[in-house]
């Protein structure tokens, strides 16, 4: 969750929306990471999956799966069911209504709008100094007014709450982190506006699941689900302030998942 990390010292996309997060090899590492930069006490109590409740989106999160990722994905959630976990496939209202509030406005955008508008006004640089694709994202927030951007985090902070109280009775959410492996940089690298489009179209779809804890202010990780071929995400998750709960899940499903995961000999 943003406000479990201080921010002070990093430099803003979206004040609403930047979170603190680490990258490394083990869940038990995060532990010790969130300990530390949090300077909080250890949220987690050792668990195993057997009895824990997940669930898994029917709607939105699971849509347009790659063949790569949706059988990790599929091969992981029946070795956590054979482990004891409990894992229900259900439709989250709060999802059917997640684009309504995206198309209120771009909240990253006009933040990031703001900043960069003053920024640029105080030591003198323009768009043309701005990778284009960037300039494009940011250039976005130029439409947005004050008055948009308050009704904007009205809303969000109405969905969120929705969203909390669906994920209330779970131990976390569990949906692929992203619903691809990654694609190929060649097509992407051309400056022309077929590969714009294309860049864009993927930058959509790999952000969307993880968007959709941002959006909640919550909290999530991505663990580790593939055998071969391409890495291919996990990913846990919960509302606002339920790091400790997540972290717990992660810690119990990673060890199912490291069981999945290593190297078979004959």
């Amino acid at each position: 969750t943003a406000a479990h990390m201080p921010m002070q010292g990093c430099y803003p996309l979206s004040p609403s929306l930047d979170s603190i997060g680490h990258m490394t090899r083990s869940v038990a590492d995060t532990i010790l990471l969130d300990d530390i930069m949090a300077d909080l006490p250890s949220q987690w109590t050792e668990r195993t999956v057997k009895g824990m409740r997940f669930v898994v989106p029917e709607n939105h999160m699971m849509d347009g799966l790659d063949v790569s990722v949706s059988q990790a994905f599929d091969a992981a959630i029946d070795a956590l069911s054979k482990a004891g976990a409990r894992i229900e496939m259900v439709r989250l209202r709060s999802l059917d209504t997640l684009p309504a509030l995206m198309a209120l406005g771009n909240l990253s955008a006009y933040e990031c709008y703001q900043f960069h508008s003053a920024q640029q006004a105080a030591l003198g640089y323009d768009d043309s100094q701005y990778d284009p694709r960037v300039s494009q994202r940011i250039a976005l927030g130029k439409t947005i007014t004050a008055e948009q951007h308050a009704a904007i985090l009205e809303a969000r902070a109405i969905w969120s709450t929705q969203f909390a109280a669906e994920l209330a009775p779970y131990d976390a959410l569990m949906c692929p982190t992203v619903p691809m492996v990654a694609p190929p940089m060649q097509p992407l690298l051309r400056q022309d506006k077929e590969s714009d489009e294309l860049f864009f179209k993927i930058n959509g779809l790999l952000l969307r699941n993880t968007a959709v804890f941002n959006a909640a202010d919550g909290c999530a990780i991505s663990l580790p689900c593939h055998i071969d071929g391409l890495p291919v995400g996990l990913m846990l998750g919960h509302g606002n302030m339920k790091d400790g709960r997540v972290l717990s899940a992660a810690r119990a499903v990673e060890k199912v998942l490291d069981k999945l995961r290593r190297p078979r000999t004959v």
